[in-house]
């Protein structure tokens, strides 16, 4: 759903490996839901007291069944949950990153000069996150591509 196929089966072997460190008896902790209430009150807190917070689910190495890039859909998502708007969003996970980075000056945004990796969308994302996934064009370096030609 987010991403995992086609993935490395290396990747999902080491993901299965972890999953199974992670979930005692193979099964999710029952405290999870609990947990997961706590950690949204806590972003939402965080937010109101203006903390610099920066989506970054692409630890792949280590998160089990995190897929990098893919799951940044999914992380966005719980965000708005915690009371970010879609705009605050996008700026996170763009500029907001790239100043988190100290790396601003190289990408983040649009500019002469930036990095030119960048997404053309159908449809707006700030009316509704799901149409990240409505790319038409994907610009690598500077240079348009095809979405569907970049998938193996």
């Amino acid at each position: 759903r987010y991403g995992l196929r086609p993935m490395p089966d290396r990747w999902m072997d080491a993901w299965a490996g972890r999953l199974k460190t992670m979930l005692p008896k193979g099964r999710p902790l029952s405290s999870g839901p609990a947990i997961f209430r706590r950690l949204r009150t806590f972003i939402g807190r965080l937010r109101r007291a203006g903390v610099t917070v920066i989506p970054s689910t692409d630890a792949a190495g280590w998160n089990p069944f995190s897929a990098p890039g893919a799951t940044l859909h999914r992380e966005l998502a719980i965000l708005k949950g915690c009371g970010y708007t879609n705009r605050e969003l996008l700026a996170m996970a763009t500029s907001g990153a790239a100043k988190a980075l100290h790396r601003e000056w190289e990408f983040g945004s649009i500019a002469p000069g930036r990095s030119a990796d960048l997404l053309l969308l159908r449809a707006n994302p700030l009316d509704d996150l799901a149409n990240l996934r409505r790319i038409e064009t994907i610009f690598l370096r500077g240079r348009p591509y095809d979405p569907a030609r970049l998938r193996p």
